[in-house]
């Protein structure tokens, strides 16, 4: 038997269920939280014959010890739900009396053995939902989760940290919340009889570590040694520019991934960007990010709120306030309220009251206005508002909404004012927390809206400034309404659509803006067609197009970055030069065929051209006019394409000397 094993083994022998079961008074007390610190007078005169100077309590081994188990470290002694310290006892960090602390004891032993008799039974989903109600807290901890996996491995995972349970939790695609069984959950689901110990190692291999918060990476020299250097804050506002191709949407997944896990990305693999890929999806999915494209149609309605008809509607036609997506993500990424407990009881109380009223029930929400409820057929909330509240319903508030409330979907004041009134009337036990994740909303084509008509009144609360600190009044809801400070926004702007000169002054104002150009050390340096290097031709087009465009209309790398060299080379460079340069530069220098022989090279008519002259025109006899010389795109199953790239892109004999 290994040392692990061992230690597990005698820590089961001190600190089973069976031990805890027939364990009780100050024995107890001893057991699960005896202090580090034991040399106190007022603890010695406490225990009594008790007492001695050296002793491992539960806590001290969840704490301290038993560490290829994973950390159950809490920070502060007062973070445990029972701890002594300095001289006084603690339920968390509030102070109790000896009689209080034996009473908690109590308490933590018949919860710490309930729960362990369903493990011990193998009936996870009852273990589950038994925690999951406790109205105790000691569920939610990082070292009650440690207790559980060291002595039920199979069913409890290696992740106890809250930072290691929301990387995972993240990883996997789920919901960032206070749980701290979902994991285990999830992988049951999926995976039914699973050993649950081993496969979260098995994640930890294929997803690593979650990286601790910094501001620092490391590099690495030719010499293999390591140097540090901080990370520039990442600003709340950012664009993304440059011309077709450069990769604006590629690179905003890598700036998305930078600021959740607080790392920086230089020069990543196909492989690492597929992993995160699968995080900034996994995000996406549970609503941390949020993604949007902008168009010249695109309103304030749709990207903060509007009034909608109701198409679902069973009677006449009625209309309800939605919710756009920056409304959204700004409220998913404020300030949560959690109901700690008699939330059943109180709701149905007040259905019971409304529905025997059978009046509108009149409350205020937090800014002093005032909105109606009465209830639905389905005993859900129906909000009214309006002069005497007469107007139709703008929404309705189900139970779970209002249990669950994180204040998601915009209805915030009116979510706030029902539970104000529940906590005065009924008295409700709620608890507000600060969200301190990350979000992001990345709009893509940010410069082809309307930026003053989408953004409204808002475009002055996404400064940096003004985040938390300024809140205006939304035009249909009346909602008070403030950006959050964790929120970053993500923009990219294609130049070849509109310079950036002349974007909207206010969105220059409010955001950095990080150019990416096209890059040709990203093409395959060693990639030939008939003769001539991709890198080359690529370079050449560029240079020629920022002559006679501009450099905002250049040709992206990522067209050319998964060309390989293989057989079929010439055939998917072929596709790409005809299914996607030629249109660009037509769309570019349509009709100027001057420019276009300048960048194609000059118009044969055999061929061998990507430009052929027209032969000239014979009009009627009573019409007479300029024979300019007219020219056309040469078909492409008509040219001779190795003459014509040659004839485009090919160095002279002297220009190669001079070179």
């Amino acid at each position: 038997m290994d040392i692990n094993n061992i230690e597990r083994e005698n820590f089961i022998k001190r600190f089973s269920p069976s031990i805890l079961e027939n364990t009780s008074g100050l024995e107890l007390l001893k057991l699960l939280a005896y202090p580090k610190k034991n040399d106190d007078i007022n603890l010695k005169e406490q225990f009594g014959n008790l007492h001695e100077n050296k002793y491992d309590s539960l806590k001290n081994e969840l704490e301290n010890g038993l560490l290829e188990f994973g950390s159950g470290g809490a920070g502060y002694d007062t973070n445990f739900i029972l701890a002594y310290r300095d001289g006084s006892w603690f339920n968390f960090h509030k102070k109790i009396n000896l009689q209080q602390a034996l009473e908690l004891a109590e308490s933590i032993k018949l919860e710490l053995v309930k729960a362990c008799q369903f493990l011990e039974n193998n009936d996870f989903e009852s273990f589950y939902n038994f925690t999951s109600s406790s109205q105790s807290k000691m569920f939610n901890k990082g070292y009650i989760h440690k207790y559980f996996h060291i002595l039920y491995p199979h069913l409890i995972s290696f992740y106890h940290a809250r930072s290691w349970q929301n990387y995972y939790k993240q990883q996997l695609g789920l919901p960032q919340n206070n749980n701290y069984f979902d994991i285990e959950k999830y992988l049951l689901e999926k995976n039914p009889g699973c050993n649950i110990g081993k496969l979260s190692k098995e994640l930890i291999e294929k997803y690593g570590t979650p990286k601790k918060t910094t501001t620092q990476a490391t590099t690495k020299t030719d010499k293999g040694e390591t140097n540090t250097m901080k990370h520039p804050q990442q600003p709340l506002n950012q664009i993304l520019y440059g011309p077709p191709g450069t990769g604006k949407t590629y690179n905003t997944v890598v700036k998305a991934m930078e600021i959740i896990n607080d790392e920086k990305y230089e020069k990543i693999s196909n492989e690492k960007y597929k992993n995160l890929k699968k995080e900034f999806d996994n995000l996406k999915q549970t609503g941390q990010i949020e993604f949007v494209t902008f168009h010249q149609s695109y309103s304030y309605e749709e990207f903060v709120e509007g009034i909608k008809p109701d198409l679902n509607s069973e009677d006449k036609l009625t209309y309800e306030l939605k919710d756009g997506i920056f409304k959204k993500i700004c409220s998913d990424a404020q300030t949560t309220i959690k109901i700690e407990k008699n939330f059943d009881q109180i709701y149905d109380q007040l259905i019971k009251d409304l529905n025997s009223s059978k009046k509108l029930l009149i409350l205020t929400t937090p800014n002093g206005s005032e909105f109606g409820i009465k209830t639905n057929k389905k005993n859900n909330l129906k909000i009214y508002t309006g002069e005497n509240f007469d107007r139709n319903s703008v929404g309705v508030i189900t139970k779970d909404y209002l249990q669950n409330e994180i204040f998601k979907n915009g209805r915030k004041c009116y979510v706030q004012g029902i539970l104000d009134y529940l906590n005065e009337h009924y008295k409700l036990n709620m608890q507000t927390t600060k969200n301190t994740n990350k979000y992001i909303l990345i709009i893509d084509e940010i410069n082809r809206g309307n930026i003053s008509k989408i953004f409204g009144e808002l475009i002055t609360l996404i400064e940096e400034d003004k985040r938390e600190s300024l809140s205006l009044k939304l035009p249909y809801s009346q909602d008070p309404f403030t950006v959050p400070k964790n929120l970053y926004i993500i923009g990219t702007m294609n130049t070849s659509d509109r310079s950036i000169a002349s974007i909207d002054i206010a969105l220059r104002r409010r955001f950095t803006f990080k150019e990416m150009m096209p890059d040709s050390t990203l093409i395959d340096e060693e990639l030939e067609v008939q003769g001539l290097n991709i890198q080359d031709i690529f370079k050449t087009l560029n240079e020629r197009i920022s002559v006679l465009l501009d450099r905002d209309h250049q040709i992206g790398h990522s067209y050319f970055m998964n060309l390989k060299a293989d057989k079929d080379l010439e055939t998917n460079f072929k596709q790409i030069w005809f299914d996607c340069i030629m249109p660009l530069l037509n769309e570019y220098f349509y009709g100027d065929w001057d420019k276009l022989q300048a960048l194609l090279g000059k118009a044969q008519d055999n061929g061998e051209s990507f430009i052929k002259k027209l032969s000239q025109v014979k009009f009627a006899t009573s019409y007479t006019c300029d024979e300019d010389e007219t020219f056309d795109f040469t078909p492409q199953k008509d040219i001779d394409f190795s003459k014509a790239l040659k004839n485009a892109f090919e160095t002279k004999k002297d220009e190669q000397e001079e070179k």
